[in-house]
Order: C-alpha cells, then sequence, then structure tokens
C-alpha cells in the first residue's frame, strides 16, 4: 500500500546549558547536553562565557568549539572547560550549537569562581582526582588520578630523549618528548596494556601527563591532605606492586623511580612501574 510522509524542515540545534561540574581556581567545568543537531550538518558545539548574561558566540569572553562531537549523532551530553577566570567573580555561560541554519544556546547559568584548596575532590567529566598543589592565588595548582594506572614500561631503551626536567612544572614537556622519541623510533611497549608510561597518561586526556620527579614528590608529600584518604590509601596499595616511575629521564636506559622511601636512577626504561598521571590547572 501506498504511504505518505513530510519531512520536517530544516531548524536550528537544540542544546540545553548544563549546571556547573567543577569549580577549581580559574577553571570551571560546564556543558551542555544537545537534544538534536536540527536536520542539517553541525558546525560547532561548545560553550561561550562572559561577565554579562547571556553571551554569544561573538560576544564574550571565552568560547570553547568541541570538534571532537561534530561527528556525533544527538543526543548527548559534552562537557568544556573555562579558563583564566578571576576568583570571586560572577560568570555567565551558555551552551551553544551552530549548523547551516544557524545557532542556538542554552539557558543562561551563572556561577562564581572559586579558590582551589588542598585535597579538594574533583569529579566530572574531564576533570576528576585529588588536588594535591595550590599556588598562592588559588588560582593554579595539580591534580592527581584518583587511582593510577597499572604499570607500563618507560619508553625506548636505545635513545635519549631529552626529558630531563625534575622539577615542577616539567612533567608535561617530558611526557611530550618520551612520546615523539616512542613515534620517531617505532618503539614497542611490553607492557599489559601495549602502551609505555607516557602514552598511559594520556588515556586520561590530552591534558594529562607523566609527572616530573619533583612533581610526583609533591604529591607523594601531600597524599594525606585528601580528607578523604582516597590518595594515600590508593598510593599505598599500588605501591604493594611496583615503585611509581616519573617522567624524568636520567639515561638512553634509566629514569627516575620512587620507591615509597627512595628516589632510584637506575630504573630501567624496560621495568615494568606504576603509571600515575597528574594534570594542572
Amino acid at each position: 500500500a501506498d504511504i505518505s510522509f513530510t519531512t520536517l524542515a530544516a531548524s536550528t540545534p537544540i542544546v540545553v546549558t548544563n549546571a556547573i561540574t567543577n569549580l577549581i581556581g580559574s577553571l570551571a567545568e560546564g556543558g551542555a547536553t544537545l537534544t538534536t543537531d536540527g536536520g542539517s550538518t553541525l558546525t560547532g558545539v561548545g560553550v561561550c562565557w562572559g561577565t554579562s548574561v547571556d553571551p554569544t558566540i561573538t560576544s564574550n569572553l571565552g568560547i570553547t568549539n568541541e570538534s571532537q562531537y561534530l561527528l556525533s549523532v544527538p543526543p548527548y551530553t559534552y562537557y568544556s572547560n573555562m579558563s583564566n577566570l578571576v576568583i570571586g567573580t560572577t560568570y555567565h555561560y551558555r551552551a551553544y550549537a551552530t549548523n547551516g541554519n544557524g545557532t542556538s544556546y542554552g539557558s543562561d547559568v551563572s556561577f562564581v569562581a572559586t579558590a582551589a584548596t588542598l585535597g579538594q575532590t574533583i569529579s566530572g567529566g574531564l576533570m576528576w582526582g585529588y588536588v594535591f598543589s595550590v599556588d598562592g592565588t588559588g588560582l593554579h595548582g595539580l591534580i592527581a588520578d584518583m587511582w593510577g594506572y597499572g604499570v607500563a614500561d618507560w619508553g625506548c631503551t636505545s635513545s635519549v630523549t631529552g626529558a630531563t626536567g625534575t622539577t615542577v612544572g616539567t612533567g608535561m614537556a617530558n611526557t611530550t618528548a618520551i612520546i615523539n622519541d616512542i613515534t620517531a623510533n617505532a618503539c614497542t611497549s611490553a607492557s599489559p596494556m601495549l602502551a609505555f608510561a607516557a602514552q598511559v597518561s594520556k588515556y586520561n586526556g590530552i591534558d594529562w601527563y607523566l609527572p616530573s620527579k619533583d612533581e610526583f614528590n609533591l604529591l607523594w608529600t601531600n597524599q594525606n591532605a585528601d580528607i578523604t584518604g582516597g590518595l594515600s590509601g590508593n598510593l599505598g596499595i599500588a605501591l604493594t606492586t611496583a615503585p611509581f616511575w616519573s617522567s624524568s629521564e636520567v639515561s638512553a636506559t634509566d629514569a627516575w623511580n620512587f620507591d615509597g622511601t627512595t628516589w632510584l636512577n637506575t630504573g630501567l626504561k624496560t621495568s615494568q612501574y606504576i603509571v600515575w598521571p597528574i594534570r594542572s590547572f
């Protein structure tokens, strides 16, 4: 039998602004639920923010474009980090979605940027873990993963990567250097995850990395700042398996590792040691 139907006219997307997930110093994590793409290809999704009500993609203090979601089929939820915030300032943010018919916005949501605190627990779409370092302004610091990521070998054993930074603030550059060396030399990991420690750290996301020697030392020193006891407990359980890797290189064959008491510079890069990712904010 013949059945007739009428197609819907294409429209702008429908997007809903979600509540703030995390407030941590200079960052706030928000997000949205995209209900429909409006029958037209999406060209942009994200959030925009400012100090006035109803910021837009052309009038704002900041905007994100979560391009990794553009090929996804709604409905879905996405998250965005708003950065460079000033503590004590009231901000407004809205989710947006753009297709060939225009841009739609979710409702306006306001929040006040809040100083980070040592031991603060973070849980959300993009950030999770424990704050183990905060600078004097409360704006910036370091977050540690809750559980770590098992064990892995460090990296290539026949080359010097240049990942020699040991101070706080060098872990990300170290991690990048290690991964670049792995790629350049096409090295193969023998770890259970078939990935080296620096690569495993990125399983949490691009902002995560293998801590430098001093960054992990700071994590170990401040582990009890987590009032829930989760961080110190999890670190202790992990240590029964193996020492912890840092991203700080010693030579073509060795890198710094920590056994819970002593830093050792004779850790062969082929050793299967614990990977504990961190990230900055």
